[in-house]
């Protein structure tokens, strides 16, 4: 008989979905065509991003200072609604410019013209998300008898992610979700392994 909590065996995949899902929406966005669904898809990535955040706390219990897993726990899940909210906006800009994408320019300035939308959505709030998730990977360097390379991974991944979203580097952003990826499923493999082992 299971001795974990009942439903506790999809979380890990959400560890792998999200970042996933971001990857996707990001690997598809200069395609012509697949601007709507390169955005859905980070969109749906990015929201899945909440529960994935509260995964990796649990794993992260008993390992490390606490306040690092909560501090990072916290931010992703400040990030998320955030990234979210610009991806919303970007999509119901579309929308009023009637589909018109050079037509998007007028409306994105006069939102981003708002210092609290520029600040909160733009400029500062995203970017917790990854400030998050690399305050995770410290905490996965400080867990006694873990991998380091997941920690090192996740810490590399938000850094080059954030680097790229600054400088407009779109193969840069493929490439940090790519590694976040790495180091989200890295986290979660034991897990299933664990729960095949007590079935």
């Amino acid at each position: 008989m299971s001795s974990h909590p009942t439903g506790s065996r999809p979380f890990p995949v959400v560890m792998v979905l999200a970042p996933g899902l971001m990857l996707a929406g990001v690997a598809l966005m200069p395609a012509p065509g697949t601007w709507n669904l390169s955005h859905l898809l980070f969109l749906a990535g990015t929201l899945l991003m909440a529960p994935a955040g509260l995964v990796l706390w649990r794993l992260l219990d008993g390992g490390g200072p606490p306040w690092l897993r909560h501090s990072g726990l916290l931010l992703v899940l400040l990030g998320v609604p955030a990234l979210a909210g610009q991806l919303l906006i970007d999509l119901v800009v579309l929308q009023l410019a009637g589909g018109d994408r050079t037509g998007m320019g007028p409306l994105f300035r006069a939102i981003q013209a708002s210092p609290t939308f520029d600040l909160l959505l733009y400029s500062s709030g995203p970017a917790l998300l990854f400030v998050g998730l690399a305050l995770s990977g410290a905490a996965l360097l400080l867990r006694g008898g873990a991998p380091r390379l997941p920690g090192w991974a996740l810490i590399t991944g938000t850094l080059v992610m954030g680097a790229a979203r600054v400088t407009d580097q779109h193969l840069a952003e493929i490439a940090g979700l790519a590694v976040i990826l790495v180091a989200l499923a890295a986290v979660a493999a034991p897990t299933r392994v664990r729960d095949r082992q007590l079935a």
